[in-house]
């Protein structure tokens, strides 16, 4: 993987794992969400056992990146600062577009009377 594409799903996970990661960032994330009436209130954990779980996490992470920095600008956190860039906030777009493909292709090979030739 490019460092580029690398350095923006390590951000993505280090933000992702500091919000979930600990009880009073996650239940005030999703006390803060639930006030701005957002689709969706609770961050995917990543592991890092299971690496297909990587594009299910920033797909999440995406379609709530604006709460996100919303809620981490009231904890002043410094890792707001990544995501105050417009390409920083497209990569990790891209990225969950290429592993939602790499998923896909995973799901369907793993069906019955698939072969891979």
């Amino acid at each position: 993987m490019p460092a580029k594409l690398k350095q923006t799903l390590d951000s993505s996970v280090k933000i992702v794992n500091f919000i979930r990661g600990r009880a009073l960032n996650h239940r005030l994330f999703q006390s803060f969400c639930d006030e701005l009436g957002s689709d969706h209130n609770v961050l995917l954990y990543h592991t890092a056992v299971r690496w297909l779980s990587r594009g299910v996490v920033l797909n999440r992470f995406f379609s709530v990146h604006e709460e996100i920095k919303s809620f981490l600008r009231s904890c002043k956190s410094d890792l707001v600062i990544p995501l105050e860039s417009l390409e920083l906030i497209q990569m990790p777009a891209y990225i969950s577009d290429i592993f939602l493909q790499i998923n896909k292709l995973s799901t369907s090979i793993q069906s019955r009377e698939i072969h891979i030739v």
